[in-house]
């Protein structure tokens, strides 16, 4: 049995096409007993893997000069 064909996945067109050397800002929401805030960092991109529904990237940050 074949999983792709139990799930079909259209493309979304509202996620833009990311590559490796873009600049992205990422927000995480981050729970902290019962409050949820939101933490916004910005990167470059170097790394992306490219899957159906588990696509993901890999973004480097460059803080007071340490990597991060």
């Amino acid at each position: 049995m074949n999983l792709d064909t139990l799930i079909p996945v259209a493309p979304n067109p509202n996620i833009p096409v990311i590559s490796p050397g873009d600049t992205v800002k990422v927000s995480i929401k981050i729970v902290e007993g019962e409050r949820v805030r939101t933490q916004m960092f910005q990167g470059v991109v170097i790394r992306v893997r490219k899957g159906n529904i588990n696509a993901n990237f890999t973004v480097r940050r460059i803080a007071y000069g340490v990597g991060v």
